[in-house]
């Protein structure tokens, strides 16, 4: 039950009155039996003193037969009021005087009753019994219980009034200003120590507290400087990458130009032209280097543009497929293309999904000894799903977390056998969600991969996006 109650004061009057109240009542029950039993030791010492003294003066009487006599002696007896009835027996058993004129029997089994010998010249002539009543006693107790519960309600009320406040003091202050810190934390509000100061528990919690929140908000000034450093050193960095990747695709463009005029112009021995191919082929893939690792640059540092235009999806794939099908073929793997009737059009940029679809193709190629290629497209509800599956090598699956991250590959040893930076994926991803779309990949080990990319039908501008958008 407790564990329902939402306030400590309630709680505490929860525990401490009922506890109190049952100290009280124990309490006011010894009382009540202590003080019914001397009250009724000192009726009934009344009594005794009462019967005694009127026993002399009645015995004489009766002895001599005097009844008139013995009536005025003993009618005295009944102006005491706890006194009911007063019976007068004789040695033979023989009752001769009962006051009130009535018969006492119906008092013998209700009411308390004394008998007393009545002794005249030391021989015994007869008994008085008196049968008196304990009203004077419960009247007398009702009085003292309407005293000690009124005292008992007073006190109860006095002590609950005094420790709400002393707990409000003691407890409940501290505690509020705790918990207005900790719901102004939650709210993002300035985290605020608590001003309180005591050498009790609470003081060591609170004391507690405020070290905590000064550790924190140094972890947190450390942490905002760090990351500070580390945009710094992003940013630097991705400048970096865009300066020399400019002055290194300026020089490439003139070699792979070189080369191509060379072979489609020289007369070259078949030796000196596969030199020549080698060097156009190394030169074109080092551009292919250099141009992701410029992408992958002017991504990170949000300058990107998003030419947004509507085009077709199914004319976008069909390109992807022309162009990639002679190194598909080349392989000697076969090629699956599967679209959905009636794909709607997209209103993105066309260039960035080409390049996603360029992409993924040609690691299927290379990550693909034999068997087949595919590229599917369809409708889903408000986006188009484009996947492009292989059979080839598959990824493990403790490589499936890390393969769109910068520079991570399947085989990252000296030897390994498929050449590239690990940046193509990390492109893909990128500009997947610079589309505002999404990328993910399903494989198996020796069963091949399925890269899934999902694109909204309208690409929207994100307002606090800082990349430029044209459309």
């Amino acid at each position: 039950m407790l564990t329902n109650l939402n306030q400590l004061s309630l709680k505490f009057i929860a525990i401490v009155v009922p506890i109190v109240t049952l100290c009280a009542v124990l309490f006011l029950g010894l009382f009540v039996y202590l003080k019914y039993g001397q009250l009724q030791a000192a009726l009934d010492a009344k009594i005794t003193l009462i019967a005694d003294s009127h026993a002399l003066a009645v015995a004489e009487p009766l002895w001599a037969l005097n009844y008139d006599s013995m009536y005025r002696n003993i009618g005295t007896m009944t102006t005491h009021p706890e006194v009911l009835c007063v019976e007068v027996i004789d040695s033979f058993k023989n009752i001769t005087y009962h006051l009130p004129q009535r018969d006492c029997a119906r008092y013998s089994a209700s009411e308390n009753v004394l008998q007393t010998s009545l002794q005249f010249n030391n021989e015994r002539i007869g008994d008085l019994i008196v049968y008196y009543t304990t009203e004077s006693i419960q009247q007398s107790m009702l009085q003292e219980l309407e005293i000690g519960g009124l005292l008992f309600f007073l006190f109860v009320t006095a002590m609950v009034i005094t420790a709400l406040i002393a707990l409000r003091i003691i407890i409940g202050i501290p505690l509020q200003h705790l918990l207005n810190s900790i719901r102004g934390a939650e709210r993002g509000n300035e985290r605020r120590t608590v001003q309180w100061s005591s050498g009790d528990e609470l003081g060591q919690v609170v004391s507690a507290y405020n070290a905590m929140i000064r550790h924190i908000d140094q972890r947190e000034a450390d942490l905002q400087a760090t990351m500070q450093q580390a945009e710094q050193a992003s940013q630097t960095k991705s400048a970096f990458l865009a300066n020399i990747s400019h002055e290194l695709r300026n020089p490439m463009n003139v070699i792979i130009g070189f080369s191509r005029i060379v072979l489609r112009k020289a007369d070259l021995d078949s030796r000196q032209r596969d030199n020549m191919q080698k060097i156009l082929s190394s030169a074109e893939h080092l551009l292919s280097l250099i141009n992701n690792i410029l992408d992958l640059s002017k991504i990170e540092a949000g300058h990107m543009e998003v030419r947004r235009v509507s085009f077709a999806p199914v004319q976008t794939i069909g390109d992807c497929v022309n162009l990639m099908e002679p190194l598909i073929k080349s392989k000697g793997l076969s090629l699956q293309v599967n679209i959905q009737e009636g794909l709607p059009m997209l209103y993105s940029d066309e260039e960035k999904l080409r390049q996603i679809l360029l992409n993924l193709l040609s690691n299927a190629a290379k990550f693909t000894p034999q068997g087949s290629i595919s590229i599917a497209a369809s409708r889903q509800s408000g986006i188009v799903a484009i996947a492009v599956g292989d059979s080839g090598i598959g990824i493990p699956p403790d490589k499936l977390e890390t393969i769109f991250e910068e520079f991570k590959q399947l085989d990252s040893g000296s030897t390994k056998e498929y050449a590239g930076t690990g940046l193509g994926l990390s492109i893909c991803r990128l500009l997947a969600e610079l589309l505002g779309g999404t990328i993910e990949v399903q494989s198996k080990p020796e069963h091949g991969s399925t890269f899934t990319i999902r694109l909204p039908l309208t690409h929207t501008v994100p307002e606090s996006s800082k990349l430029h958008m044209t459309a």
